[in-house]
């Protein structure tokens, strides 16, 4: 069972003095806040994969978490206190009878380039890389990469990309008029800081040629990987060729790089941990190879 929900100031782009302790819906006594309806998900390839909940308390509590939640760090620990969770909110929803309010990271992009033959030469350039740098402070890249097939100059796709920062440069509330009921709540889902990743794009022109699994991991991770607190990464020396200026999300590529596995046939898994009771490393990222199934025993 789950003992308590922290939500605290994001570590890396908001260090600021925000805390909230939720409690859960049955604790005697006085609590700021309450959590309900707690659902994470855990998954081999991952491990924290994300967590859904709800907040409930005084209606100003609840406000100032939907204005400043997004991107706020979540703990969730067990009542022995063992880790249960650990990421950041990606999407609240605010049930104020009678209205509903949502906010959310999900179609954010705050960095986008565009692949296209802007110059009729039968061959796709990169235009330039446009960004909202106060999106970004706020809560980190958030990357897409447009397709503009043939156009007629530079400056078409530049205005292009230009008017989808414009649009989706940073989170917008909407609103659901009496879509609200019941009593005020907060519906929060976080997902891990790994994937945070599934926005980046990880694109390399500096070097050719084949690396290992274990130094493909590290740089994807040193280039791109801004929520990543550590690393302990297994040594696999499985070759994989380098991709040469291709823009591809970082997420898949560390993703089909650990389904390899290695040369003994051992299947590698890539998961994040959060920080322990003993251990004050959170956003920790550890490559290492699958426990062995056993298996099962047969009755006579």
């Amino acid at each position: 069972m789950i003992g308590s929900i922290v939500l605290a100031a994001d570590p890396v782009k908001r260090p600021d003095a925000y805390l909230l302790n939720l409690a859960p819906p049955d604790a005697r006594g006085h609590a700021e806040a309450r959590f309900d309806a707690y659902a994470p998900v855990d998954r081999a390839e991952g491990g924290y994969w994300g967590a859904g909940f709800q907040v409930l308390g005084a209606e100003t509590i609840l406000k100032e978490l939907y204005e400043i939640g997004l991107g706020t760090h979540v703990e969730a620990w067990g009542f022995g206190i063992e880790p249960d969770f650990e990421g950041r909110i990606e999407e609240i929803t605010f049930n104020l009878p009678p209205d509903l309010f949502t906010i959310s990271l999900r179609t954010m992009a705050n960095k986008a380039h565009m692949r296209a033959d802007v110059d009729d030469d039968g061959v796709v350039e990169r235009s330039t890389a446009i960004e909202n740098t106060d999106s970004q402070d706020l809560f980190g890249t958030a990357e897409v990469v447009m397709a503009g097939g043939e156009l007629s100059s530079g400056n078409v796709a530049d205005q292009t990309v230009q008017g989808h920062i414009n649009l989706r440069g940073l989170a917008k509330p909407a609103a659901r008029f009496g879509g609200g009921y019941g009593e005020p709540r907060i519906e929060v889902f976080a997902v891990s800081y790994l994937r945070i990743l599934e926005r980046r794009i990880y694109n390399q022109t500096a070097v050719t040629g084949n690396t290992t699994m274990t130094n493909l991991v590290d740089e994807v991770i040193d280039e791109v990987g801004e929520f990543i607190g550590s690393v302990d990464l297994g040594a696999n020396i499985t070759s994989l060729a380098r991709e040469f200026d291709i823009d591809r999300r970082a997420f898949d590529i560390l993703m089909d790089a650990t389904r390899l596995g290695d040369a003994s046939a051992r299947r590698w898994l890539l998961s994040i941990l959060g920080r322990t009771c003993t251990n004050a490393i959170g956003r920790r990222v550890r490559l290492s190879p699958a426990a062995p199934v056993q298996p099962a025993a047969v009755s006579a």
